[in-house]
């Protein structure tokens, strides 16, 4: 079978498709500055790239472990999937917000 094996900090072992391990590899880059995303996200996205001949188990560090865990436990991440998304989430929510302060609605 074509899985992708991810050898735990305990020693165990997980196993997962490619294509649940990149939809795992989306969360973790979506997860940002949490702490190990980043490094696992890279890790996993090396795997499913890799040919099956050469894929060996992936490592996990304590920290990385840590940032997969958080990916796995959440079904969707709040975060958009695309920068388009982001910008457009960002925009609409400067759009929707209230003027800071005070109004003067004399017109001097």
């Amino acid at each position: 079978m074509d899985e992708i094996t991810i050898k735990l900090p305990n020693g165990e072992t997980l196993a997962m498709s490619r294509d649940d391990s990149r939809s795992i590899a989306r969360r973790l880059w979506d997860l940002g500055s949490y702490p190990g995303a980043a490094p696992m996200a890279v890790k996993l996205s090396e795997a499913v790239a890799a040919s099956a001949i050469f894929l060996r188990p992936v490592a996990v560090t304590e920290r990385e472990y840590g940032a997969l865990s958080h990916a796995l436990s959440n079904e969707e991440v709040d975060t958009p999937s695309s920068p388009r998304e982001r910008r457009s989430t960002s925009v609409k929510e400067v759009e929707s917000r209230e003027p800071e302060g005070p109004q003067d609605s004399s017109g001097d």
